[in-house]
């Protein structure tokens, strides 16, 4: 065999040559044209070529451990997954009871009345929580020892509506051994707080158009500012009513 077709040979083996119908010889890796054999094979011992070589040796190292990666996380999820379904079912009768237990009264009845100022961009929201209880004397001593609680929860906070809606906030109203209640209002809506007031100018509701509100009417009958708070929460134990006020604006 002589030294041409030696180099042919070798050159023809190797998995990125490619010999075109010019009989000029390509490297397929690199995109580079060589004049013959022998100029492949300087070309493929070459810098250019081996910092290829390197490339595709790391990318397939990283593509490995990647994939062990991958699977060693699946292992673990498929393993969480079934240590998170016996947890539940040893955790179900026990869960469902606690909440038969804490709904034992069911869900409370409510009123929902608003006020609406078309002039001052506010509406005023009074609610009204009844609590009642199938047995009076327990009723009674059930709302001196326990009494509703509400607490405001932006959309990211509960987990009942999925996908969260951001656009509403939500009031949550709950006490002990009744269903927990929740209403939906704008979240964009500027809410009062504790000790904020509203406050009516004598003279007012003249300008306005359409009828005024009792707090407007009654600084007209009295002639002098009046100021009345713009948020109380209050729960009459005697009732069972648990009372909420509270002015939304722009």
């Amino acid at each position: 065999m002589n030294t041409s077709t030696a180099t042919t040979q070798l050159a023809s083996s190797n998995p990125y040559y490619k010999k075109n119908h010019l009989g000029k010889v390509t490297c397929l890796l690199c995109r580079i044209f060589c004049t013959d054999e022998n100029n492949f094979i300087k070309h493929i011992s070459g810098k250019v070529h081996q910092k290829q070589l390197e490339k595709i040796e790391m990318r397939q190292l990283r593509d490995r451990r990647l994939r062990l990666e991958e699977e060693r996380n699946e292992e673990a999820r498929r393993k969480a997954e079934q240590l998170q379904v016996v947890k539940d079912l040893s955790e179900s009768s026990t869960a469902a009871g606690a909440k038969r237990h804490n709904e034992k009264y069911g869900e409370p009845l409510f009123s929902f009345r608003t006020e609406h100022d078309a002039v001052r961009f506010e509406t005023k929201v009074f609610l009204e929580f009844y609590f009642h209880h199938p047995d009076s004397q327990a009723g009674a001593a059930h709302a001196t020892s326990s009494r509703p609680l509400h607490r405001w929860l932006s959309a990211r906070e509960q987990y009942v509506e999925v996908p969260p809606d951001d656009y509403f906030m939500y009031l949550v109203v709950a006490c002990e051994g009744y269903r927990t209640v929740a209403l939906k209002f704008p979240a964009k809506a500027l809410r009062s707080q504790a000790g904020d007031v509203l406050v009516y100018e004598p003279g007012r509701s003249a300008a306005r158009t359409g009828e005024a509100t009792d707090d407007e009417r009654s600084a007209e009958e009295e002639g002098e500012r009046t100021e009345v708070p713009a948020y109380y929460c209050d729960w009459n134990p005697l009732t069972r009513v648990y009372a909420l006020f509270f002015v939304l604006s722009r």
